[in-house]
């Protein structure tokens, strides 16, 4: 019983850091969107 316990709980918590992780890519990524979006805005004005 306690085994089966504690691989839940490495499981959850793996799940949480994944989770985690994924909210960051996933920040770090809208974010770079915003930049090559202005990149991309200052290219088309300056030509």
């Amino acid at each position: 019983m306690t085994i089966r316990n504690s691989v839940g709980t490495s499981l959850y918590t793996l799940a949480g850091e994944v989770a985690s992780n994924l909210r960051i890519a996933a920040k770090a990524y809208s974010e770079a969107d915003d930049v090559l979006a202005k990149v991309v805005e200052r290219i088309k004005f300056s030509s």
